[in-house]
């Protein structure tokens, strides 16, 4: 019954090590996809401001 129980235990918690690894490679994802939607959005804020202080 013991060794029963410590396997489950073991599997559970590979389980969830595995879900957390998902985990943080979908946050890295999702910041990297965010990153490439603004970065377009910054330059051309950059580069207005540029455009701007030259203009004054």
């Amino acid at each position: 019954m013991g060794l029963k129980l410590q396997v489950l235990l073991g599997r559970l918690l590979m389980v969830d090590q595995q879900d957390q690894q998902k985990q943080l490679l979908n946050n890295w994802l999702n910041r990297l996809l965010l990153l490439d939607m603004l970065l377009p959005l910054l330059l051309a804020l950059l580069l207005a401001l540029l455009l701007m202080l030259g203009i004054l």
